[in-house]
């Protein structure tokens, strides 16, 4: 069995080790002049390629999409995946509970583990091979003009995030060749940017658990956790994680907000009653000194500058200015995106292949016999937080499987 798999990122790696240990004549294709660029620049080289949420709960966070992992996380799960690298010399550890990491913090030891595995079996890996033409009976035809055959293939070319280290629309142009449907597709795991001037003239500046959310209703979508203040916007887990909804809700409206809460677990009502607290034991305090318990003293600043309440005394607060403070603190602040991304400083990309043309239970496509799909291609984002590389891991473990026994 002669399989060819297009792109060398977890999903190509983890699928070259299971079809070559499962027999097949493998050869991995990759159009960068290295392998594996993206994943070895992972969480800043350390690569978090996994966390110790169940099957249940890490499907979840992918939203409506997130059961078609089902099959890959079961049969291959985070179990397999640790047991795979230690076996493999590369000892893993999740030190905060949550995160695995390599415990040499080094993703390259991550990336080399696949590589010798799957080389051991016969694997061949060429770089600078660049798939422009893939034709029924897949006959491949690359840059240089060389024609390749094989019995099947496997997609694993990644999506369009980082193009500096490798991203590419390339294989979604691939699967469109043969018949399959894209998405739209958009930057994940970016930065937003915001219109409004006064977010960025805060740049630098970070809060422990704020909340972004839109939409109403069944549409309604939000997030929260930590946020940085940029210099075009927000960064930071909470906008990352969000980024992607954003991205896809904000291209279909000409002007598109967001609603900013600066602390999550802090409802209205907890702003009511601190506000009055404030009103008896605050005195002659500034009211934005007593906000600073809270936030940074420049958003504090900030806060009370949007609410007429800068040198305001706690005792002598307007009701207008307080009830300001109430409804931004509580309800949240509208801002207006101005962008997402872009798609080459976005860690993911939102969109792909679309999964109802694929079968969960094997990665094979459903319109084409023998072509078969794992990893970024496909239409599936997650949050940050190991999410990405363990489903490409496990969905490559599954795909290069099938392609090999079936």
């Amino acid at each position: 069995m002669k399989i060819i798999i297009i792109g060398s990122g977890p999903a190509g790696l983890a699928a070259a080790a299971a079809a070559a240990e499962n027999g097949a004549q493998v050869t991995v294709l990759e159009r960068m002049p290295e392998l594996s660029v993206k994943l070895r620049a992972s969480g800043g080289g350390k690569c978090n390629f996994s966390n110790t949420l169940s099957p249940v709960e890490f499907m979840e966070k992918f939203g409506r999409n997130g059961r078609f992992m089902q099959d890959a996380l079961n049969r291959f799960p985070n179990e397999f995946l640790i047991r795979f690298l230690e076996e493999n010399n590369v000892p893993v550890s999740a030190d905060d509970g949550f995160h695995y990491f390599p415990v040499s913090e080094r993703a390259a030891d991550i990336a080399s583990a696949f590589r010798r595995k799957a080389a051991a079996h016969g694997a061949i890996f060429r770089t600078d091979s660049t798939v422009v033409d893939i034709s029924l009976g897949f006959q491949l035809e690359l840059s240089s003009g060389e024609k390749l055959t094989a019995d099947k293939v496997i997609l694993a070319c990644g999506g369009k995030a980082f193009s500096n280290l490798g991203g590419t629309d390339r294989g979604l142009k691939l699967a469109e060749m043969v018949g399959h449907t894209v998405t739209e597709t958009y930057p994940a795991l970016a930065p937003v940017q915001i219109q409004e001037t006064w977010v960025s003239a805060h740049a630098g500046l970070s809060l422990p658990d704020a909340a972004l959310e839109f939409g109403k209703g069944r549409n309604k979508c939000s997030g929260h956790g930590e946020l940085l203040f940029t210099h075009k916007g927000f960064s930071g887990p909470c906008a990352l994680n969000l980024s992607g909804n954003i991205a896809a809700a904000a291209s279909k409206e000409e002007s598109f907000q967001i609603r900013f809460r600066p602390c999550w677990k802090h409802s209205v009502e907890f702003w009511q009653n601190e506000l009055e607290l404030m009103r008896k034991e605050g005195k002659i305090k500034l009211v934005r000194t007593w906000i600073a318990k809270y936030f940074p003293h420049a958003l504090a600043d900030r806060f009370c500058e949007m609410a007429d309440a800068s040198e305001s005394r706690c005792c002598e607060l307007k009701g207008s200015s307080r009830d300001k403070l109430i409804k931004m603190l509580g309800e949240g602040i509208a801002l207006t995106v101005a962008g997402v991304g872009p798609m080459n400083c976005a860690m993911a990309m939102k969109g792909g292949v679309k999964l109802s043309e694929i079968n969960p239970k094997t990665m094979e496509s459903r319109i084409i016999p023998g072509l078969y799909f794992a990893g970024e291609i496909l239409d599936l984002d997650g949050p940050c937080g190991g999410y990405h590389i363990r489903w490409a891991l496990s969905g490559g473990f599954l795909a290069g499987t099938s392609a090999a026994t079936l």
